[in-house]
């Protein structure tokens, strides 16, 4: 009883009883006991927030209106917040979980979740991850062709009670499914928050918080970096496009917000955006240029960024070469596509990687940090003349995910002389109006002085009594 009582002391002063936050189950429920030590803030994201109590945690998608109650497992179910949440579930979640769409994975790889992987919708061919192939490989993933047949999913001995995470509105039969809408956002470290929510049911927060702000660093300090580079020199003009047979025309970067623009803004480049075009391609849901009219909007562009698959920049070229012929781009070899880790990885990994694609970017517009060690080596973007990539071999499937994007180093700036003279000119004036105000700041030093050594014995004196009265506790 002694010990106890002294113990509960000591936490209520403290704050917590735990300094990280439990990845298995609590033996013994303290209800004033903050389990959760480790939280997260929803910083860039729109569509999605957490608030923490002592033993549960509310999670909402609020793009989808659905709320979730996550509870320490090991505590008492708050039995009076059942009816207020959609799915009511103990965490961490157990080592096994389905995802909808393989976009999902990455997040889970940065989280070191791989292997817990159990189901997915679709087909394997459609998973980028090369590690998580090799685990399909050995026939430790099932694949479900409808998340909504009850019948094919009993047949594939999947369980039902198995905690799902689906794309939004995805209609299935797992009870505990948790929607994701990390596509609605209109920032591409909105999106990568996502990471966070996903956290959240793993007692990850801490993990989380670090591989974001990791990543919100190194975008910060590209976009500091493009700044500093283009203050003195017009920005370059950047050309979003690319040829569509199904779609029978040419379609560019159109409106923002949207990630290319983010890019642009980002690198301090100028990307061209349109709506135009008199190709009514309704199949396509969208209008498309014809050749001319795309001739004439970006023949002038500085850079070209072709977005379409790998093999149609090059059949392009031989195609509407003559027509193409007055691009500067073209001219000044300045033509990129997006297939640096192939276009299955372009879709794959790139909600994740927001650092890696804005340093590409910044590099294709020239305006990467001239004098960073290591040159920042293109990931995404390819340049023409490059190699098309293959994808990645897996050597170790427990091994975590690695993060592509390079270390980025800021650029320090140049103090200009004329204003260094300006403030040495103010020195000398300055001078006289210091040394007269020396005697009294002295003085009142002094007093200050004093003042603090009376702060800090008063400080002492209060926590001696605070000592004296955890004592008297552990003597009771």
């Amino acid at each position: 009883m002694k010990f106890v009582l002294s113990s509960l002391f000591l936490n209520t002063l403290i704050g917590t009883a735990f300094s990280e936050n439990n990845k298995g189950c609590v033996s013994t429920f303290e209800q004033d006991v903050d389990y959760f030590p480790e939280k997260i803030e929803v910083e860039k994201s729109e569509h999605w927030t957490i608030t923490y109590e002592n033993s549960y945690k509310v999670l909402k998608n609020t793009d989808a209106a659905l709320s979730y109650l996550l509870y320490q497992c090991g505590t008492d179910v708050p039995q009076g917040e059942i009816s207020k949440h959609n799915v009511t579930i103990p965490i961490p979640l157990p080592d096994d979980f389905g995802l909808h769409y393989t976009t999902f994975i990455p997040f889970m790889e940065l989280l070191g979740k791989r292997g817990h992987i159990s189901s997915m919708y679709g087909s394997p061919s459609w998973v980028y991850s090369p590690c998580l192939s090799s685990i399909i490989d050995d026939d430790r993933v099932t694949f479900i062709g409808n998340l909504n047949n009850q019948t094919l999913i009993d047949e594939l001995q999947v369980n039902v009670s198995t905690p799902y995470f689906v794309g939004v509105g995805t209609p299935n039969i797992f009870p505990n499914n948790f929607e994701i809408s990390e596509w609605k956002e209109t920032s591409m470290l909105g999106i990568l928050e996502w990471l966070k929510f996903f956290s959240v049911f793993f007692n990850m927060e801490k993990e989380a918080n670090e591989i974001f702000k990791q990543v919100e660093d190194r975008v910060n300090c590209a976009s500091e970096n493009a700044d500093i580079i283009t203050a003195d020199k017009p920005k370059p003009v950047v050309l979003w496009g690319s040829y569509s047979d199904y779609c029978g025309g040419w379609d560019v970067a159109r409106s923002c917000p949207n990630y290319y623009c983010e890019l642009a803004t980002t690198c301090d480049a100028t990307l061209l955006t349109s709506m135009d075009g008199s190709i009514d391609a309704s199949q396509c849901y969208r209008n498309y240029m014809t050749t001319e009219e795309f001739v004439e909007y970006g023949k002038d562009a500085d850079v070209w960024i072709y977005s379409g698959a790998s093999d149609g920049i090059d059949t392009i070229l031989t195609k509407y070469g003559g027509e193409l012929g007055d691009f500067k781009s073209i001219k000044n070899s300045e033509v990129y596509d997006i297939s640096g880790q192939t276009m299955d990885g372009w879709y794959g990994v790139r909600l994740v990687e927001p650092d890696a694609l804005i340093q590409d970017f910044c590099k294709v517009v020239g305006n990467e940090s001239p004098a960073v060690v290591t040159p920042h080596q293109l990931i995404f973007l390819r340049h023409l003349n490059d190699p098309v990539a293959s994808k990645p071999v897996c050597t170790d499937t427990n091994a975590p995910y690695v993060k592509l994007a390079s270390e980025c180093s800021r650029i320090i700036p140049v103090v200009e002389d004329s204003e260094s003279h300006s403030e040495d000119s103010h020195d000398h004036n300055k001078s006289e109006a210091e040394n007269s105000k020396s005697h009294s700041e002295d003085s009142e030093l002094e007093s200050h002085s004093d003042d603090a050594h009376d702060d800090c014995s008063s400080s002492k004196k209060m926590l001696s009594a605070i000592i004296l009265i955890v004592v008297s506790l552990a003597l009771i």
